[in-house]
């Protein structure tokens, strides 16, 4: 499958290139009969599918969530006492410690296996049984409009694209698929530009094509859950549908393990439900050829519609008063990061904040605060610079428990930290490496303390202080909790504990 993509990619290159040449007969036989062998296979796709859905769905019962991790963080902030001049601070290596590496993809977040051709052939096909609604319009006009986090879309579709089941099982679920089979090619392939034009990741993208089926069929109807299964099977991401007191249900794999979400074991991969609590449910365990589970790596930023928040926030930092910013964050971002769901991959925790560090901030945030940063860092050391960048963090937000503001641990995205009132140890460290690694260019992990989150950075010069090694490289201690510390200072009660390392990219 990926080689007729690569040629059909070739195809339209080699086109372009040579559309005057001697050789356009040729490449327009070749093309013809390269679109016709993916056409075949992506019929014969769904051919092997819908006669998966005919047959009878097996009963799975849902397994308990996955809950988020008992470890809370509960070490309070501290205000440093400077006993001692930073250039005496004593090193320590800090030993008793663990080392996490995780490995997030490094495609984009398109996914590599569709079926489906950027812009594959209309095919006409009348379904054996039509199902689709009697009022037509003219496909050619037809243009539906969408929104999805304040952002407006649009696609080629109309009310011939439109179905009804009358009733949902097995059977009546197969004809449906039928009919988008013949009728939904363009509108996967819009949606997948959609996704392109968008930035979207894999939850960005599932969750565009949601709105846009409940919007065009109404929220949690069986309509809307069918479309939203087809567009995301064909553009490559596995997924499963199932049935439950006259409600269809969409289930899909994720690489990740989903905290607080009820999910079901199906072929020794975990499928989570989309709008479902249901403890069991007859379910169709056919895989869907050529799919790939949903991935919560973020990549790039989504490409939202702009929406100013009500107040502009102006943050200081108290040490070096001319490292101020101004910020306004998009509205609009911040209701798709309350959205996102908080997740670990291969049952360690730790990898929960690579999710959130590793998250870059949006163009338009560091259009706003990144140049009034480098300005103030102008002209200074590199590890002054860290001290500064250090001091800001620590003294321009206002420090709360996740438990006292929201009622549940919650981490943020950086883009978050710039929003909301209140942060706690893990947003300001997710935060800081962040700076540290736009602005300066250094490598930054995360340190992890039985109930604190810290950092620790790989500063080209020599750092006095608390430090770790990893691969012959030293990373001095930067605790953005430690109120007024500089750089190389752990709060002495976490000094001596065990500790977990997590490299961030």
């Amino acid at each position: 499958m990926k080689r007729l993509l690569l040629i059909y990619i070739l195809i339209l290159c080699y086109g372009v290139c040579c559309a005057q040449s001697e050789f356009d007969k040729e490449f327009e036989e070749f093309k013809k009969q390269t679109l016709c062998e993916f056409d075949d296979f992506k019929k014969k796709c769904n051919e092997e599918y819908i006669e998966h859905l005919k047959k009878t769905w097996k009963e799975f019962n849902s397994l308990t969530p996955i809950p988020l991790p008992k470890d809370t963080l509960t070490v309070p902030p501290v205000i440093y006492e400077e006993e001692k001049p930073k250039e005496e601070i004593e090193n320590k290596e800090l030993l008793n410690k663990n080392i996490v590496i995780p490995e997030p993809p490094v495609t984009e977040p398109v996914p590599e296996e569709s079926i489906v051709a950027p812009e594959p052939p209309i095919v006409e096909i009348e379904p054996e049984e039509p199902i689709f609604i009697d009022d037509i319009w003219e496909k050619d006009k037809a243009t539906y409009s969408f929104s999805f986090y304040g952002t407006e879309a649009s696609i080629h579709m109309g009310q011939e694209h439109s179905f009804k089941l009358q009733a949902c099982n097995n059977s009546n679920v197969a004809s449906a698929w039928e009919f988008c089979s013949n009728n939904y090619d363009d509108i996967v392939s819009e949606c997948l530009e959609l996704q392109k034009k968008h930035n979207l990741c894999d939850w960005g993208y599932l969750q565009m094509i949601k709105k846009m089926s409940e919007q065009f069929y109404g929220t949690r109807t069986n309509e809307a859950t069918l479309m939203t299964s087809y567009i995301y099977c064909l553009s490559g991401y596995k997924a499963k549908m199932g049935i439950s007191n006259g409600r269809l249900y969409l289930l899909v794999a994720c690489e990740h393990q989903i905290y607080g979400k009820r999910y079901f074991d199906i072929n020794g991969e975990k499928y989570y439900p989309i709008d479902c609590e249901e403890d069991g449910m007859k379910i169709c365990d056919a895989d869907f050829k050529g799919s790939k589970p949903l991935s919560l790596w973020i990549n790039r930023t989504p490409n939202l519609e702009y929406a100013n928040c009500d107040t502009t926030r102006q943050l200081k930092s108290k040490r070096y008063p001319n490292m101020a910013i101004s910020v306004n964050v998009n509205k609009n971002l911040m209701d798709f990061y309350s959205d996102y769901p908080a997740s670990e991959m291969g049952s360690d925790f730790m990898t929960k904040w690579v999710v959130y560090a590793n998250n870059p901030l949006s163009n338009k945030i560091k259009e706003q605060i990144y140049p009034a940063l480098k300005e103030s860092l102008q002209g200074k050391e590199k590890l002054e610079q860290v001290n500064m960048l250090l001091n800001f963090v620590q003294t321009a937000f206002v420090y709360e428990y996740d438990e006292e503001v929201w009622g549940y641990d919650r981490s943020f995205f950086s883009e978050e930290t710039l929003y909301y009132k209140y942060c706690d140890c893990e947003d300001r460290s997710i935060l800081f490496s962040r700076l540290v690694r736009d602005i300066l260019g250094l490598k930054v992990m995360l340190v992890y303390y039985p109930g604190h989150i810290a950092t620790a950075v790989c500063i080209d010069e020599q750092a006095h202080g608390d430090f770790v090694e990893m691969n012959n490289e030293k990373y001095t201690i930067c605790d953005p909790t430690y109120i007024n510390a500089p750089v190389g200072t752990s709060m002495p009660e976490l000094r001596d504990l065990n500790i977990t390392l997590t490299l961030l990219k």
